[in-house]
């Protein structure tokens, strides 16, 4: 939010992927290293899958609106991370996109708005710890299901920058 106000006083308005290009450029200045880091890699591709995918959202306010955009954003959020989590572990649960659409919406309006909270009244750190840890339990009981797991082998640098380029190219001048 103060990285987008700052864009817009002191430079001509810049689209979001230039926004978070120059986000992610400003961070790598601050520690190289990041860019070894998973978190770092995960956060960013992510972010930039969905905002490739944006305009194929809904724009309507209804439920069945909010339904479609939250099973688009699993499935695009689980392919874009693939390379990078199976690189981390060869186990991929294909439950994890059906869990993705109670979790955005819980971290979206329940978890991350109450931290947010918590720091205006500190008070209410408790309530906050309780849902962080209820949280933290319902992701291990669900971690734990090996129904749909799918082993993959590690992918090579030269097939993970090929499928990169694909789901790039294939959004690429399109229209919606």
């Amino acid at each position: 939010f103060i990285f987008n106000k700052l864009l817009k006083k002191f430079v001509l308005n810049l689209s979001v992927i230039d926004k978070l290009s120059l986000n992610a450029c400003i961070v790598l200045l601050i520690n190289p290293f990041n860019l070894f880091s998973y978190s770092f890699l995960l956060s960013y591709m992510i972010v930039f899958g969905i905002l490739i995918i944006s305009p194929k959202l809904k724009k309507e306010k209804n439920i069945l609106s909010f339904l479609y955009n939250n099973v688009i954003i699993s499935c695009i959020s689980t392919i874009i991370s693939l390379p990078i989590v199976v690189r981390i572990s060869p186990d991929v649960n294909l439950l994890s996109i059906i869990f993705n659409l109670f979790f955005i919406p819980f971290v979206s309006y329940i978890l991350l708005p109450s931290s947010f909270l918590v720091l205006v009244i500190p008070k209410l750190e408790f309530l906050y710890s309780y849902i962080v840890n209820a949280f933290l339990f319902l992701i291990s009981k669900l971690s734990n299901i090996k129904v749909f797991i799918i082993t993959f082998s590690h992918f090579n640098l030269i097939l993970v920058i090929v499928f990169y380029l694909l789901f790039l190219l294939s959004f690429v001048n399109k229209k919606y």
